[in-house]
Formats: C-alpha cells, sequence, structure tokens
C-alpha cells in the first residue's frame, strides 16, 4: 500500500525516493510542476518546449536524488537551478529566437467565459513575457519566482541563494525596469 505523502516535507519524501519508494517522487513532481513550469515558460515563452524543459527539469532532479542521495535537500531550490540550468543551455544552443506568432502560444487560463477574455488575457500575458524576457536573468528570477509563482521574499531567497534583502534590491530594480519599458 503506497504512503501519503502530502503532508510530509519534501525531505522525508527525498529520504523515501532514496529508500526506493518511486511514489514518493509523484509527491514531488505534483507539488513543483506548476511552478516550475511557468519558470521555465516566462524565461522562453514557447508552451511545448517549456512541456518538454519542465519534464526535463523533473528528470534531472530524479537522478541527482538517486545519484548524489543528499542528506538534507531543498528540493524547490534544486528544481529551480536545474531548470535555470536548462534555460541557460537552451539559449546557448539556439541560435535564432523563436517570436510568438512563430511559437504559436497557446492560452493558459481555461476559466475566461468568452473569446474576448481569452484574447485579452492572451495579449496580457505576452505583453508580460516579453517584458521579463527582455530583463537580465537574475531580475527575470526574481519576478517569475515572487510574482508569478507566488512565493515570498524568503522563499525567493532560499530558492535562489541570495539573502532577502538582495531579492528585494533585485525586485525593486526589475519592476522600475518593467515600468519604464511599459510607458
Amino acid at each position: 500500500m503506497p504512503s501519503d505523502y502530502s503532508n510530509a516535507s519534501d525531505e522525508k519524501i527525498i529520504k523515501a525516493v532514496i529508500q526506493g519508494d518511486v511514489q514518493a517522487y509523484g509527491e514531488l513532481y505534483k507539488r513543483y510542476l506548476d511552478e516550475i513550469y511557468r519558470y521555465v515558460y516566462y524565461r522562453i515563452t514557447n508552451h511545448l518546449e517549456s512541456e518538454d524543459l519542465t519534464q526535463a527539469v523533473f528528470i534531472k532532479a530524479w537522478d541527482v536524488i538517486l545519484n548524489n542521495q543528499p542528506k538534507k535537500s531543498n528540493f524547490r531550490a534544486l528544481v529551480y537551478r536545474i531548470a535555470h540550468n536548462l534555460t541557460v543551455d537552451r539559449w546557448r544552443t539556439q541560435k535564432k529566437e523563436l517570436s510568438f506568432e512563430e511559437a504559436n502560444v497557446e492560452a493558459l487560463p481555461a476559466s475566461l467565459s468568452t473569446p474576448e477574455d481569452l484574447m485579452l488575457s492572451n495579449e496580457e500575458s505576452d505583453e508580460l513575457a516579453t517584458a521579463i524576457k527582455e530583463l537580465e536573468p537574475q531580475l527575470q528570477q526574481v519576478v517569475i519566482c515572487r510574482f508569478i509563482n507566488g512565493l515570498s521574499h524568503a522563499e525567493t531567497a532560499d530558492t535562489l541563494g541570495l539573502t532577502e534583502g538582495h531579492v528585494r534590491v533585485l525586485q525593486h530594480r526589475a519592476l522600475k525596469k518593467i515600468r519604464v519599458g511599459i510607458k
């Protein structure tokens, strides 16, 4: 009978994975899938490629857990670091940047009632993604963690390996640059 890990800490789940409980990793996957997908999507703005890279993040995280068997691990920080590295690698290897038209961007929200609402939502999402993409990588990371994924200053700092004060400064700089770019 599989164990219920819905209330377990990430550290406890990682220990179960190391001991061979494959189902435990499914809980980590459920917890962080949407968050990591949004992180990847807002860095590369292509749904299909974001899905592929997100899957690669979780496969690499699985390998890291099984091969390195960390005694204490911050799984969120691990998957964000892997996601960051994969998106950077993607940009290094890809010579041509896709436009939104070429990427065939689909709608994210499924709860919109009218085609007009859907169109406005897509336009706002595209504008936000474009504004974020124009920021330096570290500012992108802070904005995505704080505003797209809703992490606190402390969680963002822990995830990105920064101090809370540094996260606040980077957030301020990013918002200032986005405001200037919108005007």
